[in-house]
């Protein structure tokens, strides 16, 4: 039985990795870009990926060639490829042990709708499914689309999936990270027009987990927050003055 080399494992084609067209006619030749969707369209196992211009390309695998981790194409890892595949394998159960991902069993409600809410019945990744009673209509979201009910008097709590900080080799200085203000929370000009009981958040911090976590006037939790969320809530208080923030 063969064995794939951690290279092989690593920079097989998938969503995330750069990819560079070196055979078919279709696609021009050297003509790189990420690739978004990996699957089979009919006509054998194929890639989608976006040029630098934003431009959509179709090809079959067999004409790429991958990289990643800021690497070029054809550039091994300093310290090898067996290293890295460590160094990634600790990164995504890092990310794992602080991500909070809805459960079987969990109790939750659409955001959208707080009237729709019911037991989760399955889940997988950041997809749910969950039904008001046993013989009920299923109702399917998004990890982002729900949030957790909790028993009184812990109220909501919101689901995180931490994205794994994987290694970077690229030679390219890092841009500065901008904070979006078209984040979870689009549009709020004050904390306090937020439901109960997130109207009555005052501090932004992270707990011994890392995981960011919003915090009422006494300090008692109000829920967890992804981290853009949290850097968002951040933007509000500071620019309202309405408490103080630790983030």
């Amino acid at each position: 039985m063969y064995i794939r080399t951690a290279k092989e494992r690593l920079i097989e084609p998938d969503k995330g990795l750069r990819c560079k067209v070196v055979k078919g006619r279709k696609v021009p030749l050297a003509t790189e870009g990420v690739i978004f969707w990996v699957g089979d369209r009919g006509y054998g196992t194929s890639v989608g990926f976006k040029d630098s211009s934003g431009v959509t390309h179709w090809t079959a695998i067999g004409n790429i060639i991958t990289t990643g981790f800021g690497l070029d194409f054809g550039e091994d890892p300093p310290n090898g490829w067996d290293e890295l595949a460590l160094q990634v394998l600790k990164a995504k159960e890092d990310a794992k042990k602080l991500s909070h991902l809805p459960e079987i069993g969990h109790t939750v409600a659409l955001v959208s709708d707080p009237k729709n809410a019911g037991m989760v019945f399955w889940a997988e990744g950041t997809r749910l499914g969950f039904k008001r009673s046993k013989n009920a209509e299923p109702t399917w979201a998004e990890l982002d689309g729900v949030v957790r009910i909790l028993l009184p008097p812990k109220g909501i709590s919101v689901y995180v999936l931490e994205e794994p900080v994987l290694p970077n080799f690229s030679k390219k200085p890092l841009e500065k990270e901008l904070i979006s203000e078209e984040n979870a929370i689009k549009g709020l000009k004050s904390i306090t027009d937020l439901p109960e009981p997130l109207c009555n958040i005052r501090q932004i911090t992270k707990n011994e987990k890392g995981i960011w976590v919003a915090l009422d006037s006494e300090g008692d939790l109000v829920t967890l927050l992804p981290r853009e969320t949290a850097l968002e809530v951040c933007r509000i208080l500071e620019s309202k003055g309405e408490e103080g923030v630790t983030p």
